[in-house]
Protein backbone atom coordinates (compact mmCIF):
# COMPACT_ATOMS: atom_id res chain seq x y z
CA UNK A 1 0.00 0.00 0.00
CA UNK A 2 2.94 2.68 0.69
CA UNK A 3 4.97 1.88 -2.36
CA UNK A 4 7.60 -0.46 -0.09
CA UNK A 5 7.82 -4.21 -1.07
CA UNK A 6 6.27 -6.75 1.86
CA UNK A 7 10.21 -8.09 2.25
CA UNK A 8 11.65 -4.67 3.05
CA UNK A 9 8.13 -3.01 4.65
CA UNK A 10 9.06 -2.55 8.32
CA UNK A 11 5.78 -0.88 9.07
CA UNK A 12 3.39 -2.66 6.82
CA UNK A 13 0.15 -1.16 8.69
CA UNK A 14 0.97 2.10 7.05
CA UNK A 15 -2.01 4.01 5.26
CA UNK A 16 -1.70 4.44 1.26
CA UNK A 17 -0.73 8.59 0.47
CA UNK A 18 1.60 9.05 3.54
CA UNK A 19 4.81 10.05 3.04
CA UNK A 20 7.13 7.26 4.10
CA UNK A 21 11.11 6.35 4.02
CA UNK A 22 12.73 3.37 2.19
CA UNK A 23 11.46 1.34 4.86
CA UNK A 24 7.99 1.94 4.41
CA UNK A 25 7.61 3.38 8.07
CA UNK A 26 5.88 7.24 8.14
CA UNK A 27 7.03 9.56 11.13
CA UNK A 28 3.55 9.21 13.32
CA UNK A 29 5.07 5.13 13.75
CA UNK A 30 9.10 6.27 14.78
CA UNK A 31 8.44 9.32 16.50
CA UNK A 32 5.20 9.44 17.71
CA UNK A 33 5.68 12.88 19.61
CA UNK A 34 7.19 14.28 17.04
CA UNK A 35 10.00 15.54 18.83
CA UNK A 36 12.53 14.69 16.19
CA UNK A 37 13.80 11.64 18.75
CA UNK A 38 12.98 8.49 17.46
CA UNK A 39 10.44 6.20 19.64
CA UNK A 40 12.26 3.75 21.85
CA UNK A 41 13.18 0.36 19.26
CA UNK A 42 11.93 2.36 16.41
CA UNK A 43 13.52 0.60 13.43
CA UNK A 44 13.17 3.78 10.86
CA UNK A 45 14.47 7.40 10.77
CA UNK A 46 10.79 8.02 8.26
CA UNK A 47 11.11 10.84 6.18
CA UNK A 48 12.15 13.26 9.00
CA UNK A 49 15.35 11.54 9.96
CA UNK A 50 14.76 11.41 13.21
CA UNK A 51 17.44 10.56 15.78
CA UNK A 52 18.32 8.91 19.11
CA UNK A 53 16.17 6.89 20.94
CA UNK A 54 13.12 9.20 23.14
CA UNK A 55 13.29 8.82 27.02
CA UNK A 56 9.87 9.88 26.40
CA UNK A 57 8.02 8.76 23.50
CA UNK A 58 4.54 10.17 24.36
CA UNK A 59 5.41 14.07 25.13
CA UNK A 60 7.75 15.69 23.27
CA UNK A 61 10.76 16.65 24.70
CA UNK A 62 13.64 17.90 22.04
CA UNK A 63 16.26 18.51 24.98
CA UNK A 64 15.84 14.80 26.63
CA UNK A 65 16.41 15.81 29.99
CA UNK A 66 16.74 13.56 32.61
CA UNK A 67 17.33 15.15 36.03
CA UNK A 68 17.48 11.51 38.10
CA UNK A 69 19.24 9.49 35.41
CA UNK A 70 16.49 7.11 35.22
CA UNK A 71 16.33 7.35 31.52
CA UNK A 72 12.36 8.27 31.78
CA UNK A 73 12.50 11.53 30.35
CA UNK A 74 11.63 14.98 32.94
CA UNK A 75 8.69 15.63 30.31
CA UNK A 76 6.47 12.30 31.46
CA UNK A 77 8.53 11.26 34.70
CA UNK A 78 6.04 10.83 37.88
CA UNK A 79 8.94 11.77 39.96
CA UNK A 80 11.84 14.02 38.19
CA UNK A 81 13.90 14.18 40.95
CA UNK A 82 13.61 10.38 41.72
CA UNK A 83 13.70 10.87 45.73
CA UNK A 84 10.30 8.71 46.08
CA UNK A 85 7.85 11.55 45.88
CA UNK A 86 5.32 12.00 42.63
CA UNK A 87 5.51 15.36 41.48
CA UNK A 88 2.35 16.52 42.38
CA UNK A 89 2.93 16.72 45.80
CA UNK A 90 6.96 16.87 46.04
CA UNK A 91 7.76 20.18 47.71
CA UNK A 92 11.21 20.48 46.57
CA UNK A 93 11.22 18.76 42.60
CA UNK A 94 14.63 19.11 42.48
CA UNK A 95 15.97 17.43 45.14
CA UNK A 96 19.81 17.36 45.33
CA UNK A 97 21.52 15.13 48.18
CA UNK A 98 22.98 17.33 50.90
CA UNK A 99 26.63 18.47 51.69
CA UNK A 100 27.31 19.05 55.38
CA UNK A 101 30.71 20.45 56.64
CA UNK A 102 30.32 17.76 59.10
CA UNK A 103 27.15 15.78 60.02
CA UNK A 104 27.16 16.96 64.21
CA UNK A 105 25.34 14.53 66.66
CA UNK A 106 21.81 14.56 66.41
CA UNK A 107 21.29 15.65 63.42
CA UNK A 108 20.14 15.14 60.08
CA UNK A 109 21.49 14.90 56.21
CA UNK A 110 19.86 13.57 52.87
CA UNK A 111 23.02 12.25 51.71
CA UNK A 112 21.57 9.64 48.83
CA UNK A 113 18.01 11.18 46.84
CA UNK A 114 17.14 7.75 45.60
CA UNK A 115 17.49 6.09 49.04
CA UNK A 116 14.56 8.83 50.11
CA UNK A 117 15.90 8.11 54.06
CA UNK A 118 17.78 10.61 55.76
CA UNK A 119 21.14 9.49 57.70
CA UNK A 120 22.03 10.32 61.64
CA UNK A 121 25.05 10.63 63.18
CA UNK A 122 26.10 10.36 66.62
CA UNK A 123 22.31 10.01 67.73
CA UNK A 124 21.60 10.87 71.33
CA UNK A 125 20.94 8.10 73.72
CA UNK A 126 17.24 6.99 74.03
CA UNK A 127 16.16 9.04 70.96
CA UNK A 128 14.72 6.97 67.90
CA UNK A 129 13.64 8.75 64.66
CA UNK A 130 13.62 7.93 61.42
CA UNK A 131 13.15 10.31 58.00
CA UNK A 132 12.29 10.23 54.69
CA UNK A 133 11.43 12.29 51.63
CA UNK A 134 7.92 10.82 52.56
CA UNK A 135 8.07 12.41 55.80
CA UNK A 136 9.60 15.81 54.49
CA UNK A 137 7.51 16.37 51.42
CA UNK A 138 10.26 15.20 49.25
CA UNK A 139 12.82 18.27 50.70
CA UNK A 140 16.20 17.58 51.41
CA UNK A 141 17.73 19.14 54.69
CA UNK A 142 19.45 21.94 52.83
CA UNK A 143 15.87 22.99 51.65
CA UNK A 144 14.21 22.89 54.55
CA UNK A 145 17.05 25.22 55.76
CA UNK A 146 16.72 27.78 52.63
CA UNK A 147 12.50 27.65 52.95
CA UNK A 148 12.39 28.07 56.70
CA UNK A 149 15.13 30.19 57.05
CA UNK A 150 16.59 28.19 60.14
CA UNK A 151 20.37 29.09 60.95
CA UNK A 152 22.98 28.33 58.60
CA UNK A 153 24.43 26.01 61.13
CA UNK A 154 21.95 23.48 60.02
CA UNK A 155 23.76 23.51 56.30
CA UNK A 156 27.03 23.06 57.99
CA UNK A 157 26.14 20.09 60.56
CA UNK A 158 22.42 19.15 59.60
CA UNK A 159 19.44 19.79 60.27
CA UNK A 160 18.69 19.18 64.28
CA UNK A 161 15.96 16.61 65.10
CA UNK A 162 13.45 19.55 66.43
CA UNK A 163 14.14 21.22 63.14
CA UNK A 164 12.93 18.23 61.20
CA UNK A 165 9.89 17.20 63.58
CA UNK A 166 8.85 21.39 63.06
CA UNK A 167 8.96 20.97 59.35
CA UNK A 168 7.40 17.49 59.16
CA UNK A 169 4.26 18.55 60.72
CA UNK A 170 3.85 21.40 58.09
CA UNK A 171 3.95 18.92 55.41
CA UNK A 172 0.57 18.49 54.02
Amino acid sequence: MDGVGDNGDLCPATPAGVAVDAFGCADAQVDGDGDGICDPGASSQGPSMCIGSDNCPDDANADQADFDSDDSGDACDADIDGGGVTNDADLCALTVADAPDRLGQNRWTLSNVASGTFDQAEPQAGTVFQFTTSNTGGCSCDEIVEITGAGKGHEKNGCSTSLMLEWIQTVP
